[in-house]
């Protein structure tokens, strides 16, 4: 399959650069990165979430007190974005 993809010259230089460090061509390097992450198994959002849930069942906190910590934040934030820190 013959794939044409522009990149942004700094990413082309360091792509080069990687290339060459290899002993490949920029082709045969480009080749293999893009197998590379073509073959690694998308993770599920299930696997994603598997350690934050972990933690927040071991941290005891119930579902009212995890959304009001994030209610929190996000209050926080919103501030934040508006220039008026709490």
């Amino acid at each position: 399959m013959t794939l044409t993809i522009e990149l942004p010259a700094e990413a082309e230089s360091r792509l080069a650069d990687a290339a060459k460090k290899s002993g490949k061509t920029l082709s045969e390097y480009a080749t293999d990165v893009l197998v590379s992450v073509a073959d690694v198994p998308a993770e599920t959002f299930d696997q994603i979430l598997a350690p934050f849930r972990k933690e927040v069942a071991e941290s005891g906190m119930s579902e009212a007190e995890l959304d009001a910590f994030f209610g929190e934040v996000l209050d926080e934030v919103r501030a934040e974005r508006r220039g008026k820190t709490k």
